[in-house]
């Protein structure tokens, strides 16, 4: 994991260094077809393997859980943050 995060970091400063080079304004594309074929691939290795198949619906709806649950706490969070933190106008 820390390799990932150091090649992350190497090459947002690398880019910050080249960012007047017109070949780096270049490769939004690139970078987009990447990751459609890494998506493909994906999908392709989660296809091949049966017992996924099987169970997609239990794993969907696992999934829908965790997301909504997510959501719930990131909303209850950032409400309870806003009402401690929001600034109290004086009554006249």
């Amino acid at each position: 994991m820390f390799e990932v995060i150091g090649f992350m970091f190497i090459g947002t400063g690398l880019g910050w260094l080249l960012r007047r080079f017109p070949i780096l304004q270049q490769t939004g594309k690139c970078i987009s077809a990447t990751i459609w074929l890494m998506l493909f691939f994906l999908g392709a290795s989660i296809g091949s393997v049966p017992g996924i198949l099987q169970s997609i619906g239990r794993l969907g709806g696992q999934a829908a859980l965790l997301a909504l649950a997510g959501t719930a706490g990131s909303v209850l969070a950032a409400s309870a943050i806003y009402r401690a933190f929001r600034r109290k106008e004086p009554k006249p």
